[in-house]
């Protein structure tokens, strides 16, 4: 169980707003909210409520964009502490196609129909699907929105990211079983434990050549990987060549000789520098030399050549900017 408040924002059904909360035991509640005509009436307001204790419903939610290409943006909600008899804390994301006219008030979470969404479930012990939900646009350049998804357990503990490629019909349910799955591929981490939470936030091209491209905090470092019409099936980090994508590496601070990795959130900012190319921010809440965890943002411009980027720590005026907490 667990107990804990939090709101936030976001794209409902493409005409209206969201806003959520986590209450109680852990089963958590979101309350969506269809706006009609710039009015609010309480028939309007649709409580969807958690039916697992301990799992966490909504305890992360953001819009996707549109996932079934019919014009209007999606949003999913996470579970990540879902869980059966024989696994524990599996997972699930809950797929919420947006409507022209708001979303019904008979929506059932656990069963959702082919018309109102989907659920991605995990298949293995800590898998925490649904623990981070982002919005990263059209990778593949196929016109319909993808979508991402941690599966933790995978590569030897090591984490996997997979993206499902979106489509116009959707199954009613979906397992990160990988021999089960259609119209996807894999990103496996690097060769240390890793937290895979963080990708970018919302969609960025980051190599201006016209395709959205995803960006990954993994072990200290940051990597990019290059949309593109046709995705291998498998990528390793470990072998990113300049063709599919770049790292650049963090600063890594120690206190008793655990190493913290400074990386996390990465946002696109668009355009701040004014040059034609989209730039992004990467948080480090753990980058100080005091240990108070001061923090500090990596304002990060963006390039056409990222093959001798240098370290966050050493880049000059041209590379970007430190913006240091006190």
């Amino acid at each position: 169980t667990g107990t804990g408040t939090g709101t936030g924002t976001g794209t409902g059904t493409g005409t209206g707003t969201e806003t959520e909360t986590e209450t109680g035991t852990g089963t958590g509640t979101e309350i969506i909210i269809n706006i009609k005509n710039d009015s609010l009436i309480n028939d309007n307001i649709i409580v969807v409520e958690g039916k697992n204790s301990g799992a966490y419903f909504g305890s992360s939610m953001n819009s996707i964009g549109d996932v079934n290409g019919d014009g209007i943006n999606d949003f999913a909600i996470g579970e990540h502490g879902f869980s059966t008899v024989d696994d524990l804390y599996k997972g699930r994301m809950y797929i919420i196609f947006g409507k022209q006219n708001g979303i019904s008030s008979e929506l059932d979470i656990n069963d959702l129909d082919i018309t109102e969404g989907f659920i991605i479930e995990g298949v293995n012990d800590r898998d925490y699907v649904g623990r981070t939900i982002a919005e990263v646009g059209d990778l593949n350049n196929d016109g319909i929105d993808d979508l991402v998804l941690s599966v933790y357990s995978f590569n030897s503990s090591r984490g996997t990211i997979i993206m499902l490629f979106g489509r116009e019909n959707w199954p009613k349910k979906i397992t990160t079983d990988l021999e089960n799955l259609e119209n996807y591929s894999i990103i496996k981490g690097t060769g240390s434990l890793v937290d895979h939470r963080y990708y970018t936030k919302n969609p960025i091209d980051i190599n201006n050549d016209g395709t959205v491209d995803l960006i990954l905090t993994v072990d200290g470092a940051i990597y990019s990987v290059y949309g593109r019409d046709n995705w291998p099936l498998e990528i390793n980090l470990n072998n990113l060549d300049s063709q599919m994508g770049f790292s650049i590496y963090g600063e890594e601070y120690y206190q008793w000789g655990i190493r913290y990795h400074t990386l996390s959130a990465v946002i696109n900012i668009g355009d701040f520098n004014g040059d034609g190319m989209e730039d992004f921010v990467i948080n480090s809440s753990y980058a100080t030399e005091r240990w108070d965890s001061a923090g500090a943002e990596y304002v990060i411009f963006g390039r056409n050549d990222w093959s001798n980027f240098p370290k966050l720590g050493e880049m000059t005026s041209n590379d970007g900017f430190i913006i240091k907490g006190k």
